[in-house]
Order: C-alpha cells, then structure tokens, then sequence
C-alpha cells in the first residue's frame, strides 16, 4: 500500500510539474507565451507570404508569433527564418541579414545543427548582398563549426559541408574592410 502510495504521488508530482508547460497562455519572465495565438499569427503570415506585395507584412506577423512562442521553441527558429526570407526578398537585406543570423544562434542554442548550418550559410550569402566579407566569412566559420559535431549523420554532416563551400569564392572577391 505506501508503495503504491508513492507511487501516486510522485506521478501526481510530475503531472503537476508539467502543467505550467502545457498552458497554451503564460509568462516567460516580461514576453507572455501564448502558442495559440502563434499559431494564429503564423497562418496569417503563411497567407500574407503569397503574395510578394505583402512579405514585409508576413514577416512581422512570423516575428509576432515567434516572440510568443517559449525560448528553445523550433517553431520559433523557423518563424525568424522565414522572416529574415522575406525580407531578403523584398531588399531589406541589413534586416533580413540580422534576422538570420539571430534565427542560426537560436537553432545553435537549442541543439538543431542542422537548422543552424543552413541559417549560418544563407546569413553569408546575405552579407555577400551587403558586400561584407568580413560578415561572409564568419558566419561561414560558425557554420563549419557546427558542422563538425560528432551528433551529426554523415549524410547530413556532407550535405552541410558542401553547402558550406558555395560562397567562399565570391566573398574573397569582396570588400574584405568590413
């Protein structure tokens, strides 16, 4: 019976430790995390990011979500990829620059490599636009960094490094007094 007990009530202390992570709506230190409204948000952007005249608008509703969503939330990483995106493509490039650049460090802080290399290597792409080889060249190295992580797949660790070669040239070329 006190086994039985104990039992009890250490999975009623685990449910109970869990509860404030499933609430939909709560704070995180001042940001108030609310997921549904996230997801609100991004389905907007989702339809917004049809049509090139509205990307900027898109962006700032995948930014929105993104800010509502818990820290180390993938959906969050993708949200500020897809932003830094948009805004790539309608030239906002310092912007869209910064954006991937934070949307690399937050997969990096969270453990996805794979998400981090790509946002490390289209942040160099980006900083070639802004004719920056300084930029170029450190996104690449933080990129290759990551790369070399012994959690990777080989398939997955190749793919990356190919990747990681593509805009070394073309940034050699660059204004390199950045």
């Amino acid at each position: 019976m006190t086994n039985r007990v104990s039992l009890i009530s250490a999975l009623l202390g685990l449910t109970l430790a869990a509860m404030p992570v499933m609430a939909q709506d709560r704070t995180n230190g001042d940001r108030v995390i609310d997921t549904k409204r996230a997801a609100q948000l991004e389905i907007e952007a989702d339809r917004l990011a049809q049509d090139m005249k509205t990307f900027k608008k898109a962006a700032k509703r995948y930014l929105e979500a993104a800010s509502l969503r818990p820290d180390g939330d993938a959906q969050a990483v993708q949200d500020v990829i897809t932003a830094a995106r948009l805004y790539f493509y309608r030239g906002s490039y310092e912007k869209s620059y910064r954006l991937m650049v934070d949307g690399a460090e937050r997969a990096s802080a969270m453990g996805d490599v794979v998400t981090a290399v790509h946002a490390f290597v289209d942040a160099a792409h980006i900083a070639i636009r802004l004719e920056n080889g300084v930029q170029v060249l450190d996104n690449l190295e933080r990129g290759r960094l990551l790369a070399r992580s012994p959690l990777l797949r080989a398939a997955d660790r190749a793919q990356l490094t190919a990747r990681l070669g593509t805009p070394t040239a073309v940034a050699a070329g660059r204004n390199r007094n950045h």
